[in-house]
């Protein structure tokens, strides 16, 4: 009897501390989730403006300067993220 009560204790314990560390784990991938879908929405932005721009080009030299200003801002982005990568890395 008192080891049934005992292993009861033991489930109920583990269980409980198990639902405390998920707990702890759940504002990490909020915030995680929060930055990608951000990343995601800078991403389309950038896809949009070059999208307006390859539509209104009229000729191959207007097109390749759409094509360089996606590469550009492009090159900006991934600077950032790896900007901000590197200082999680520092501050985490």
């Amino acid at each position: 009897m008192k080891l049934l009560l005992f292993t009861g204790a033991m489930v109920f314990a583990l269980m409980a501390s198990s639902q405390s560390k998920e707990a702890i784990k759940e504002p990490d991938l909020d915030f995680f989730k929060h930055e990608v879908i951000a990343n995601i929405d800078q991403r389309i932005a950038a896809l949009t403006t070059a999208k307006i721009c390859v539509e209104a080009a009229m000729d191959k030299s207007a097109l390749k300067e759409c094509q360089k200003s996606l590469n550009e801002e492009r090159q900006e982005l991934k600077k950032e993220m790896k900007k901000a990568k590197k200082m999680k890395k520092t501050n985490g």
